[in-house]
């Protein structure tokens, strides 16, 4: 989070911008692109292919931060599994289903 001290008390925003985290390239949610996709989405994630010629995951934390994260495996109900950074916990990209190891 930005905060903006004013006299009323102080404004938060969001950190709109993330990684890619396969090559490291910036990206940034300036014009709320990925927000909208994120919103539509049942999951609350998107997915976006980078130049690097990855395909990765996008969110927004509880914080209101953007993250970007790895997209693992392919779950039996065949949607990407992912891995979220802040948790380090792995689940299904469509149906939300916990991996079993």
């Amino acid at each position: 989070m930005i905060g903006f001290r004013i006299k009323a008390g102080f404004i938060d925003l969001a950190k709109t911008d993330f990684n890619c985290p396969y090559c490291d390239k910036k990206y940034d949610d300036d014009d709320d692109k990925y927000s909208d996709r994120c919103d539509k989405s049942e999951t609350s994630h998107t997915f976006i292919n980078c130049d690097c010629g990855n395909r990765f995951g996008m969110t927004y934390e509880y914080t209101g931060e953007a993250v970007g994260f790895k997209i693992n495996e392919i779950c039996e109900c065949d949607a990407p599994l992912v891995r979220a950074d802040v948790s380090g916990g792995e689940y299904c990209g469509d149906c939300g289903c916990d991996i079993k190891k």
